[in-house]
């Protein structure tokens, strides 16, 4: 006898005006606010929705001009239909119900990548020493846990996104905001385990011998030092340059490439001064690739918080996660899992 699979767990939303302690389901949120005849509703109605925050200014008019982006970036101005509507509503899950404007936005999703990337770095070290007393051995089996790791992490991070790219789009329940950081750390050292194995390879061709296996310590240190310069690159733009409302692509991709540069030019010069004052010349080309490395890396991350904002997405974490699941997503296309009904 086939038993019937346990029914899933609905996509919870804000609580109705008239059932403030208790979580409403998104498709009660989204009959309560009465579609049209085409199964939209407004995007006015859903911002009115909206819960504000305490101390919320009535002013700010980010949440419906996000509405107004989700809605354009699919076709259907000043209405969202029911699958954009639980995009917004996982939106709501992931910011916490503030969404950001778009220079804090590319500020905060260079933060967490930046952050990723230390999380990873930090795992890498202490993975690398793990290995180092343990044998040759370890150095697959921590890749192994690592990977796995790193799977179980990303797929409800992907999951929880306005647009899941691995999984269909449904009204499931996503994860809280706090259970996406903590997924998202634990995602960050997985990544350093599975990138572990590489360590003595990139030590004897690019490293610096008088580092004594603590290269990826000092990586963090600089990953820091790109933020700061990257962060506060960001801010000198102009407001009329970067505004929030219908900015172009070319903006966007010139300010992803000034911070990045700005950054990478802070770090590679704090890095090569600390590397002449301990007269380690070693040190030169080991910080020139990691500042150029971290450019790229971020340059990309802050494009793609650009495009995500103008597309009515500004989940912080999505655009650090962005690398991860494509690259998931390729590994998806050439490995083929049998199914065990055929």
């Amino acid at each position: 006898m086939v038993q019937d699979k346990p029914a899933r767990k609905q996509l919870l939303a804000w609580p109705l005006p008239g059932d403030c302690l208790h979580a409403s389901t998104a498709q009660q949120c989204f009959q309560a606010l009465a579609p049209d005849r085409n199964g939209c509703v407004s995007v006015k109605a859903v911002a009115d929705a909206w819960p504000k925050p305490k101390g919320h200014d009535p002013q700010d008019k980010e949440v419906q001009y996000m509405l107004q982006r989700l809605a354009s970036a699919h076709g259907q101005e000043g209405h969202l239909s029911w699958l954009e509507f639980c995009c917004a509503v996982r939106i709501w899950h992931a910011t916490g119900g503030q969404p950001l404007g778009l220079r804090t936005f590319m500020q905060r999703a260079a933060a967490e990548a930046s952050g990723l990337t230390m999380v990873a770095l930090l795992s890498v070290q202490a993975a690398s020493m793990a290995c180092a007393t343990m044998g040759e051995a370890a150095w697959a089996q921590v890749a192994a846990l690592g990977g796995v790791g790193a799977l179980i992490s990303a797929l409800p991070l992907d999951a929880s996104a306005a647009h899941s790219r691995l999984q269909p789009a449904d009204a499931t329940a996503v994860a809280g905001s706090k259970a996406q950081r903590r997924l998202f750390i634990a995602l960050g050292a997985s990544l350093g385990a599975l990138a572990a194995p590489a360590v003595p390879l990139l030590a004897s061709t690019v490293g610096d011998p008088q580092t004594r296996g603590y290269g990826p310590l000092a990586v963090a240190g600089l990953v820091t030092v790109h933020l700061a310069g990257h962060t506060a690159a960001l801010a000198v733009i102009p407001e009329a340059a970067i505004s929030d409302w219908d900015p172009s692509p070319t903006v966007g991709c010139g300010a992803s490439a000034f911070a990045a540069v700005s950054g990478g030019i802070f770090a590679a010069g704090l890095g090569l001064t600390a590397a002449k004052l301990s007269g380690r010349d070693g040190a030169v080309r080991p910080v020139l690739l990691a500042a150029g490395a971290l450019s790229v890396h971020s340059a990309a991350t802050t494009f793609v918080a650009f495009c995500r904002h103008c597309r009515g997405q500004p989940e912080p974490l999505q655009p650090a996660l962005a690398p991860v699941l494509q690259l998931l997503g390729l590994l998806r296309r050439f490995i083929v899992i049998a199914d065990p009904a055929k």
